[in-house]
């Protein structure tokens, strides 16, 4: 069961496709990042909460170059 997402950042904003999955099952995080205030090289995370008992929170590492 994939419980909920997180964002580093308030100018990141994520969302689950799917919440239960099934063994082999796969799912989408759409994930929507505001780059209006940056330049450069940018990092954020997602975290992605689950019922895993070993491994409850996944952190995945979003990085960007904003160019304006």
């Amino acid at each position: 069961e994939l419980i909920s997402t997180s964002t580093s950042c308030g100018c990141t904003v994520s969302a689950i496709k799917n919440k239960t999955l099934l063994p082999g099952d796969s799912s989408d995080i759409a994930v929507t990042f505001n780059s209006k205030n940056y330049n450069g090289e940018v990092k954020q995370f997602i975290y992605l909460n689950t019922d895993n008992q070993i491994d409850p929170l996944v952190r995945f590492d979003i990085k960007a170059i904003v160019e304006k």
